[in-house]
């Protein structure tokens, strides 16, 4: 199992933008969607069109060269899960890709780099932006290239891919000049190659859009008006006006249908929140797979023998490291809350971020199965694959005792270190 060192904690790059209501000067995380600033004291959320687009500002005494290109850089930073079995590996990964086919650019920005803060791209933005070549899908295939291959005399499983939990992926444009047929660092005073103007002239330059511009949006329910509650980095977004639970995307806010477990006891609880999955197993169904359905499927809700089994997972919605991400999912999976019921009413309590969406967790369900069923299955089985059918955003409340939040009824702790850190993903 992968390990996680504390080292990347504090490698968040920072992102620098101003304040669209009074100009003033606004320092973000890569992860914030919400805006507060400390001026104006104005809550926007962030809308991003697609994947944020970023540029960085050249070194001050090369602000006002004019031979600046601004060259693309895929920007990664998430957990990735090997799927392979008998052996499943799990690393977290913080890195730069070059987006194009340059051969005497660097390959990674590196560590020289997150000296400079991002800045949003937008179409006032002038200069040469050169179009990315290298596919956002390929790119997240090259920096999973090792991969565990199995015996050649073994059957490749299925799940023997990679797969991605709570990525964030960005383009980040970074400038280089050109002076006296050579290419220099735009970033510092480093030499990258030799190559003249016309060099370049094959590289089509990325068309500055309208459709480039983020959007803000006041966090406002959008059904009664209210101040909408959530941290800088959620995905969710609560109204104790409405008792409203909302998602956003880039076309804006959406009401998400949400659960909740009434809380026991007299203390007021910590609501953490979990993914319920409603999956299906589908391909030859042999005993091993019998034996873990019953594992995560409630008696009432299992179908007959067949070739298709549906499971119930739980997955959590919040980053946290890799190893507790799938310890996690199987002691609330295995442990399976009953009496779930639809949000009517936000009770009174803590609510921990829901810091992973539902796409951004949707791929952990092929790392979990494939992590529960080492234990039960075997490399020489035909194709199984696992299909989510359905899935609900559920709050289970949790106590706290000492440095833990405990779920007694399911006998499931968390370790508040555990997610402070999470925060940090």
């Amino acid at each position: 199992m992968g390990t996680v060192s504390a080292s990347y904690y504090n490698n968040s790059w920072a992102v620098e933008l101003k304040c669209p209501q009074c100009g003033a000067p606004v320092t973000l995380e890569e992860a914030d969607r919400i805006l507060l600033c400390a001026f104006c004291r104005v809550r926007l959320l962030i809308l991003y069109p697609g994947h944020p687009c970023y540029y960085l500002e050249p070194y001050q005494d090369r602000k006002l060269d004019q031979g600046l290109i601004y060259v693309p850089y895929w920007r990664f930073r998430g957990i990735t899960y090997t799927c392979s079995q008998p052996n499943q590996e799990n690393r977290f990964i913080d890195t730069t890709f070059l987006a194009t086919e340059i051969p005497f650019l660097p390959v990674s920005l590196g560590l020289q780099a997150r000296a400079f803060k991002l800045r949003l791209l937008s179409s006032q933005k002038k200069g040469r932006f050169l179009q990315p070549h290298l596919p956002v899908k390929e790119f997240l295939t090259r920096i999973t290239e090792e991969r565990i291959s199995p015996p050649e005399s073994e059957e490749v499983p299925a799940l023997h891919r990679q797969v991605f939990v709570g990525e964030t992926v960005s383009l980040v444009y970074a400038p280089i000049l050109l002076r006296e047929g050579r290419v220099f660092d735009g970033l510092g005073d480093r030499i990258l190659g030799k190559a003249r103007e016309a060099d370049f002239e094959p590289f089509p330059v990325h068309v500055q859009e309208e459709s480039w511009q983020v959007q803000f949006i006041p966090i406002l329910c959008p059904y009664c008006g209210a101040d909408l509650q959530g941290e800088k980095d959620t995905q969710v977004l609560l109204c104790r006006n409405c008792d409203r639970v909302w998602e956003y995307s880039k076309e804006g806010l959406k009401k998400l249908d949400a659960g909740i477990i009434d809380a026991l006891g007299g203390q007021p609880p910590y609501f953490i929140p979990f993914w319920r999955i409603r999956a299906r197993v589908s391909g030859r169904s042999p005993r091993g797979i019998t034996k873990l359905a019953r594992l995560v499927v409630p008696p009432e809700e299992k179908g007959a023998n067949g070739e298709k089994e549906e499971l119930f997972f739980w997955l959590p919605a919040f980053k946290i490291s890799p190893s507790l991400f799938l310890n996690l999912s199987k002691a609330v999976s295995f442990r399976r809350p009953l009496k779930v019921q639809f949000l009517e009413k936000v009770p009174k309590g803590n609510y921990y971020p829901v810091t992973l969406s539902w796409d951004q967790v949707r791929e952990g369900l092929e790392a979990v199965w494939a992590d529960l069923s080492k234990d039960h299955l075997s490399l020489n089985l035909p194709e199984i694959k696992i299909e989510p059918l359905d899935h609900l955003l559920v709050f289970i409340p949790f106590h706290l005792q000492g440095g833990e939040l405990v779920q007694e009824e399911m006998s499931v702790g968390i370790n508040r270190k555990a997610l402070h850190f999470g925060r940090f993903l």
